[in-house]
């Protein structure tokens, strides 16, 4: 399995369009891995997790042909994660992908697609683009080619249905937790009643330790803390590769200053065009 974060900040990004904060100084000053797109990512060039309202710009700056990605899941319905204007426009081919959202997200979405399948072209106008949206339930178990994705409930935006998700390819697990903050009971209960081991975590790393604090996003603390509880269900081990991503100016670090904090945790920081493979 590969996957390659094209997007690791948080709701702003890095930097922040008028903010002349240290962190954001430093990143318009150096570039490289202190630039930091929303978040966005794809496994296997295929199975794409979010996409938000600057995705057109991560894909270009990494490289990346959207027209690979054939399943996308999306967390929820805020425009660091979704925006659905994205596929609002009229491409030559389209081979429809297939979209995995939950129906508090993703409702609005459903009629805008029907929509756009009553719209008749004319004259030289081509057909607008849509997706096949599929609503997905919490806990429910689903397939999206050969992926079994379980959505797992947020612990952000209720409203919204706000998920994270388990992600199953040929043996080996995944665990998606962003924007989210500690995980909730039910979620715990049901990785315990799984029995699964995890190879790759990617947290939510949007607030500085002690800082700031909010219940639906986590500093490195609370990360290692959620890291504690999920060896404590025995779904990682001292194999298990450990992400910190969604990173936003609020951490009050630079990336060498993250990584520097984040090798005391074992901790790998993310950074747009990462690339792992497992």
């Amino acid at each position: 399995m590969k996957i390659k974060y094209l997007g690791s900040g948080g709701g702003a990004g890095i930097p922040e369009l008028f903010c002349s904060c240290r962190i954001c100084e430093n990143s318009r000053k150096n570039g490289g891995k202190e630039i930091r797109n929303r978040p966005l990512a794809v496994i296997n060039e295929e199975l794409c997790i979010d996409l938000p309202c600057d995705a057109r710009s991560s894909f270009l700056q990494q490289g990346f042909d959207a027209r690979k990605i054939r399943y996308l899941l999306i967390t929820h319905n805020h425009y660091d994660h979704f925006m659905s204007e994205n596929f609002f426009t009229r491409p030559e081919d389209w081979d429809s992908l297939d979209l995995f959202i939950s129906k508090g997200s993703g409702a609005g979405l459903v009629k805008k697609c029907e929509e756009l399948q009553k719209i008749k072209p004319q004259g030289t106008m081509r057909p607008i683009c849509y997706p096949r949206v599929h609503l997905v339930k919490a806990l429910e178990e689903f397939q999206a080619g050969n992926y079994s994705i379980v959505p797992i409930p947020a612990n952000h935006a209720p409203e919204l249905e706000a998920m994270n998700f388990i992600i199953s390819y040929n043996g080996i697990h995944v665990l998606w937790l962003h924007d989210s903050g500690l995980m909730r009971e039910e979620t715990l209960r049901y990785l315990q009643n799984k029995d699964v081991c995890f190879s790759f975590v990617s947290l939510d790393c949007f607030l500085a330790k002690g800082e700031h604090a909010q219940s639906d996003h986590m500093n490195i603390t609370q990360c290692a803390c959620t890291v504690e509880q999920l060896k404590l269900s025995r779904c990682v081990n001292e194999n298990t590769l450990i992400y910190l991503s969604h990173i936003g100016h609020l951490v009050n670090q630079t990336h060498e200053e993250i990584v520097n904090e984040a090798r005391r945790f074992r901790f790998h920081v993310a950074y747009d065009g990462a690339e792992i493979c497992i």
